[in-house]
């Protein structure tokens, strides 16, 4: 539960300010999750958020790009 609400508030900052987080793999922006090892990874096409994935630090960072094909 304590994770969800930690996700959940961070995009919820993502809301209030998309552009706060530098761009790491193209277009792609990452963000990390309060007190938990995971990081966020989202892209921004005018007015929308997309979040591609919810992932461990500790895994490779370029598997989110397979996800999105």
């Amino acid at each position: 539960m304590a994770f969800l609400e930690a996700v959940d508030t961070k995009i919820q900052l993502l809301i209030t300010n998309p552009n706060a987080y530098q761009k790491r793999y193209k277009e792609t922006r990452l963000t990390l999750v309060k007190k938990f090892p995971y990081a966020i990874h989202y892209t921004l096409e005018k007015n929308f958020i997309f979040v591609h994935a919810v992932l461990s630090t500790s895994r490779n960072p370029k598997i989110w790009n397979d996800r999105t094909k």
